[in-house]
């Protein structure tokens, strides 16, 4: 943006604007003026490697997916008996341990972008709304809630733009995300909680005409409490992309195939079920009808297990016929034609 031709005000913001998080769609769509900047703007965000469009909507919906089997499959080898997992409920995926004394719960946001985020960010303001929100309307403050962001890209080092620039502190000079995996709070709390408070009361002033509620229950967190918040919160940069995660995802199912005495040429077929359950889940409105239980992605393993074992006592050489391969291509007319 910057060393452009045009009105020095509107390439400001605009710059503040793409720092912030927001796409080309949503800056050319705040004033009509910004319209003509599209080429400017796009050429700025490099809009053909971002993904900001329904494309994106449908990868993180494809991670959601892959991510819910994953703990599945892991809770499974764990030996977990009461674990549930969701997909598009509460947040992009959920999981209820009862496996212990007390429920645990962990909601995760996944992301799937080529672009970093910073604490500038509209991914990351709006999944610290969602977990700041859950964290106070589920489980009311409890510890026994984990949040984990999760995402392919990288941490970026923040700009001082937006509420940052009415800061006359230097920003530190570490990103700020990365000052919160660290837990250095009292240097990131200082940049870090205005940031998050302005996206937090403007976004519930949208939808709400009782702000008060919100900012009572704003200026209710202490130090401390915050401190707890955000030890909550796991922080996964950089981690495995949708394809990454279904390789890890076949991977456990070939291992708990062996555990189960399953035959491996089921493998692919278990994985899809496993994937299909999970989606089709989202479609019922019940919320226990929505979680996938352990148990289910067990019995998938057991019933391919008795399948396998009716097979071999109708045919003892079931091993033998498997390991044949027939290359001939020829018909049943060829094949006469052959010894004739």
């Amino acid at each position: 943006i910057k060393g452009n031709k045009g009105n020095r005000r509107d390439l400001e913001i605009i710059e503040e604007l793409l720092e912030q998080g927001n796409t080309p769609q949503q800056i050319m769509g705040m004033s009509i003026s910004y319209r003509r900047y599209e080429k400017m703007i796009k050429d700025a965000l490099k809009i053909e490697k971002i993904n900001t469009d329904a494309d994106s909507n449908l990868k993180g919906i494809g991670l959601q997916k892959v991510r819910a089997a994953e703990r599945l499959l892991k809770a499974l080898i764990d030996g977990k008996r009461a674990v549930y997992c969701t997909i598009e409920h509460i947040d992009d995926v959920l999981e209820i341990d009862v496996d212990g004394e007390k429920t645990d719960y962990t909601t995760e946001q996944n992301k799937s972008y080529t672009s970093g985020f910073s604490m500038n960010s509209q991914e990351i303001k709006n999944s610290l709304r969602i977990f700041f929100d859950n964290w106070h309307g589920v489980v009311e403050s409890s510890e026994s809630m984990r949040f984990v962001f999760y995402t392919n890209a990288p941490i970026i080092k923040e700009k001082k733009v937006g509420v940052l620039k009415n800061i006359k502190e230097d920003l530190p000079e570490q990103a700020l995300i990365q000052l919160l995996i660290e837990k250095k709070y009292e240097s990131a709390f200082p940049f870090v909680l205005p940031i998050m408070k302005d996206y937090y009361i403007e976004q519930h002033k949208k939808h709400t005409q009782d702000i008060g509620i919100y900012e009572r229950l704003w200026e209710s967190m202490t130090f401390e409490k915050w401190k707890v918040f955000f030890d909550l919160i796991e922080w996964n940069f950089e981690q495995k992309d949708e394809k990454e995660v279904r390789k890890e995802v076949e991977e456990l199912v070939r291992q708990l195939c062996c555990k189960f005495n399953v035959d491996l040429k089921y493998s692919d077929k278990i994985v899809a079920q496993i994937l299909d359950m999970v989606e089709l889940r989202t479609f019922e409105t019940d919320f226990l009808h929505r979680m996938v239980h352990v148990g289910e992605v067990k019995s998938l393993f057991l019933e391919l297990t008795q399948e396998s074992k009716i097979q071999e006592k109708l045919d003892p050489l079931h091993v033998k016929w498997d390991s044949i391969k027939c290359d001939d291509i020829r018909d049943i007319n060829d094949k006469f034609l052959g010894v004739c």
